[in-house]
């Protein structure tokens, strides 16, 4: 396969809204230190989580610098090998695999850049909390899904396949409402809303942030700054809102499926992980 030039890198960058503040293609003289970007964290809000989850769906490293802006840098190279241990990587096939996932992701990403330049964005966004104490040190096992054949019942009938088919993308509930008239007859209901376990596989977070900003949804922390919860905008039709969050959860799972199979989580069809 063809190595992409730096122009071809700049273009699809700036084309998807990344202010690029250095690029290292990982040939030639720059060999050694292996293929590397910074991005300015400044691009547009929510953008950490954004590359954090294309890099993943890259097979490519991500980390936050001491300004904050976001580095990523590939997995063939010295700093990323421990994610591909034994598999020589070429730069151009690197690149190739990041330009592929930011191909795959960014079209369905447009909609959230449009609302932003018109002022419209969630105020609780992934990298600002993401290094607070109580979220580094906090030690915990990861979660198994709990198959939703196990509390169906207790789910509103209309986003009962909604449900099962998220968690059967590996995208582990644990509460919702669908907040439609005809689930609850006998009381209002609440908002629409959704909570993800974040701790379902390793850095699962920027990966349910980018979910939500996909689908139009409004993320933030849920309770006790643990787990991601989700809510429809004021004014969006709901039934219309709960099918394109499965839409785009289709999507990203293809986008980050080999990046999951890395760090060891797999799903099986009745929606339960395996390790």
């Amino acid at each position: 396969m063809t190595s992409p030039t730096r122009q071809d890198l700049m273009r699809l960058l700036r084309r998807s809204g990344f202010e690029v503040k250095s690029l290292a293609l990982g040939t030639g003289s720059n060999a050694k230190g292996g293929p590397r970007l910074v991005v300015d964290r400044g691009s547009y809000p929510g953008v950490e989580a954004h590359l954090c989850t294309i890099a993943d769906g890259a097979l490519w490293r991500s980390e936050l610098d001491a300004e904050h802006d976001v580095v990523i840098h590939s997995a063939g190279s010295e700093e990323g090998r421990s994610l591909r241990p034994s598999v020589p990587v070429e730069a151009g096939s690197s690149w190739n695999r990041l330009m592929a996932s930011i191909e795959n992701l960014c079209p369905h990403l447009e909609p959230y850049r449009v609302g932003v330049r018109r002022g419209i964005f969630s105020t609780v966004m992934w990298a600002h909390h993401d290094e607070e104490w109580f979220r580094l040190n906090r030690e915990a096992p990861l979660h198994t899904i709990r198959p939703p054949d196990e509390y169906i019942e207790h789910v509103d009938v209309t986003i009962r396949p909604h449900i099962r088919e998220l968690n059967r993308l590996g995208f582990a509930t644990l509460e919702c409402c669908s907040s439609l008239p005809q689930d609850h007859p006998d009381r209002d209901p609440w908002y629409p809303y959704i909570m993800f376990d974040e701790r379902i596989y390793p850095r699962a977070t920027p990966h349910l942030f980018t979910l939500a900003d996909m689908a139009g949804w409004i993320p933030s922390y849920a309770r006790y700054n643990f787990d991601v919860a989700m809510r429809v905008p004021k004014g969006e039709p709901v039934e219309a809102a709960w099918d394109r969050l499965v839409s785009k959860a289709r999507v990203l799972e293809a986008v980050i499926r080999e990046y999951r199979g890395r760090v060891g989580f797999h799903v099986t069809p009745s929606g339960k992980s395996q390790s």
